[in-house]
């Protein structure tokens, strides 16, 4: 049994949720190239509707996928506070 059709059965409703969860790496091929097993990670991270919302339209803006602009967006604010670098 789905979990749709046990929720339907039980007349549970899905919490809504006010975060927005962004996957930070895919698991699919991207224009900078297939995600590499062993060494990316998947991160989730919570947001506010509204800025997951200005993250797809940055997106398809720049025709990128979201993984290389929130990667590109982590290694800017950890140079800005010098933090680790990049191996």
């Amino acid at each position: 049994m789905s979990k749709l059709a046990g929720m339907a059965k039980n007349k549970n409703k899905p919490k809504a949720t006010t975060a927005a969860v962004v996957e930070a790496t895919e698991a699919v091929e991207t224009k900078s190239g297939p995600a590499l097993k062993g060494r990316d990670k998947k991160l989730s991270i919570y947001t506010t509707p509204e800025k997951k919302k200005a993250l797809m339209l940055q997106k398809i803006e720049e025709d990128r996928p979201v993984n290389d602009i929130v990667n590109d967006a982590i290694d800017l604010y950890l140079k800005s506070v010098g933090g680790p670098q990049k191996s």
